[in-house]
């Protein structure tokens, strides 16, 4: 039977290690809130440029989404790509292939004029065989202006393309760049899988998650965008109040205990924000993360 005085030796060393262990999570948290982004929509540019110079915490990467189909919205996204240089953030314009026809480069230029070094270069949900090519559109950013395209990912699987992880993969091969993905179901079962695939031949992952927001408001979102109800966020429970405010605790823990496995140290893997609940709940929930008081 162990000594009393060993049996407090034990104890002292499990108390130590867990809270090395608290602290080494507290730091992953606050590295994930430091290099997080955002999206928004191009509406939303000035008000976010003035939260950002009120609150330090807040993204400076913003993702500038692109859901109308007239040629007149590429105006207001360079507008939005304006207005959050000017404000010394780095914003990254999505621009559907599906509706840049045949002006790729003229768009391209104008988004990089207005201040975007990057883009988000996605397919469109009105693609069709006569648009434009992802991987062209991709050409004409990375050869043609030196801008860094960025590629969606799917962490469960592309929707429609089968290959999806495979295509992503040559994607990213033959143009350099990096990815952002979509948010899941269950982001903790698939995560360590699809970031091993992906990374290597990424310059940076932004995992996406749905920001603080309701339980039915998550709920329309999973539909609207494919992905069915989110384990990850328990926003599916019957008996839990539609209107209770939910936030991505289980998908940010998961991503804090990757960067640990993995000594990821550096930015090459980042939360990205979905604002489903609001943009400023999104800020405040990243400020948490910066002040290691959200987990």
């Amino acid at each position: 039977m162990p000594s009393l005085a060993l049996a407090r030796r034990r104890a002292a060393l499990i108390a130590v290690c867990a809270v090395r262990a608290l602290s080494t999570t507290s730091e992953r948290l606050r590295q994930l809130g430091r290099t997080a982004s955002i999206e928004i929509a191009p509406r939303q540019a000035t008000r976010y440029a003035e939260l950002a110079k009120a609150r330090p915490s807040a993204p400076r990467t913003v993702f500038v989404n692109f859901v109308d189909t007239e040629d007149e919205h590429f105006a207001a996204v360079e507008a939005a790509c304006a207005v959050l240089r000017e404000a010394g953030l780095d914003p990254v314009p999505h621009v559907p292939a599906s509706r840049v026809k045949n002006a790729a480069v003229k768009r391209l230029r104008a988004l990089r004029d207005a201040g975007a070094a990057s883009a988000l270069i996605i397919a469109g949900n009105d693609w069709t065989d006569i648009c434009a090519r992802v991987d062209d559109v991709a050409a004409c950013a990375a050869a043609l202006l030196e801008m860094r395209p960025v590629f969606a990912g799917f962490p469960e699987g592309h929707p429609y393309v089968p290959r999806g992880g495979a295509r992503l993969a040559e994607k990213l091969r033959a143009h350099g760049g990096s990815v952002v993905s979509q948010f899941c179901r269950d982001l903790p079962f698939v995560l360590d899988a699809w970031l091993d695939a992906t990374r290597p031949n990424a310059d940076a992952i932004f995992v996406g998650v749905p920001g603080p927001a309701p339980r039915a408001t998550l709920r329309r979102f999973y539909d609207l965008c494919g992905v069915g109800p989110s384990a990850a966020v328990e926003a599916v429970s019957d008996d839990a109040d539609a209107d209770d405010v939910v936030a991505p605790a289980r998908d940010v823990a998961a991503l804090a205990a990757y960067l640990e496995r993995h000594s990821v140290d550096d930015a090459s893997v980042r939360l990205h924000l979905y604002p489903c609940g609001g943009v400023e709940r999104c800020l405040a929930y990243v400020e948490g993360l910066c002040s290691g008081n959200n987990s």
